[in-house]
């Protein structure tokens, strides 16, 4: 029965997996197809081209808006992370009605739809003139990040012992001491997950971006691809070239993050 079950679990993780590859298959053959050819997309080209990665390099002002998105993530990443261990620490270990409100708070706003207050955002960054400027764009991907980010890292330090931070206090350290030297230490897996759940989503927004960062020179990945597609026509496969080209830097970032991801999904499931 356990065998059975066993296989069972094998042939839906194949599956799974094979739903997600589907994707990145489609566009990779499309991206080494010339744009004449109409052959499906789910055959390999006779002859793979490089013209398309060429074009989406250089037309495309593609390292262009590779370095704008990484410098937005960038910042954006490092904001959020810090204000979230800031916000983590009293929400876990302060013991009240008004942390458990917050938490609540916090639940509240990752529900609403970012594209509901899109108008009203616009028009107050307008009156800012915050609009095609990257502290703009950082600090909107930074507050829609920081629920989350909040909530995951608050839920870690809830698990650690106090009696650490007691031991701590003992040998003379501060509470700002103990929380940087004995906590944060083990909030690596959580950081490393909140840090790739995020990040993805800072890499890949279209939404904010397009309409903050309206100059050709500060467009970021996303709104770049999107120039290839019109009403009338489409390169899509400079388009797909583009999207490998953008898929890169996420995918070395998870190899590198991988096992602390894990491992913090790993422990969030039994916290």
């Amino acid at each position: 029965m356990m065998k059975r079950h066993t296989i069972l679990r094998t042939i839906l993780g194949f599956i799974i997996a094979a739903v997600h590859i589907v994707p990145f298959y489609i566009v990779l053959m499309v991206s080494l197809k010339e744009h004449g050819d109409m052959s499906s997309k789910w055959i390999p080209p006779q002859v793979p081209v490089l013209s398309n990665y060429l074009a989406a390099l250089t037309s495309g002002h593609l390292p262009r808006a590779m370095l704008n998105t990484l410098l937005v993530t960038a910042f954006a990443l490092a904001l959020t992370l810090f204000a979230a261990l800031l916000a983590s620490y009293p929400l876990a270990r302060v013991k009240s009605r008004l942390s458990g409100i917050i938490i609540n708070l916090t639940l509240v706003v990752m529900m609403i739809p970012t594209l509901t207050i899109l108008v009203p955002l616009y028009i107050t960054f307008v009156r800012m003139g915050l609009i095609n400027t990257y502290i703009g764009l950082i600090l909107v991907l930074t507050t829609f990040a920081l629920p989350l980010s909040t909530f995951l890292i608050s839920n870690f330090v809830r698990e650690v012992p106090v009696d650490l931070e007691q031991a701590a206090a003992i040998d003379g350290c501060t509470a700002a001491g103990a929380y940087l030297r004995i906590i944060v230490p083990q909030l690596r897996p959580v950081l490393a997950s909140a840090a790739i759940l995020t990040g993805v989503k800072m890499w890949n927004d279209y939404r904010f971006a397009r309409y903050l960062l309206q100059r050709t020179r500060m467009r970021t990945i996303a709104v770049t691809i999107s120039q290839y597609f019109s009403e009338f026509a489409s390169q899509i496969n400079i388009a797909a070239a583009a999207a490998v080209l953008g898929i890169i830097p996420v995918v070395v970032a998870f190899l590198f993050l991988q096992r602390h991801f894990v491992a913090g999904l790993g422990e969030g499931a039994l916290k």
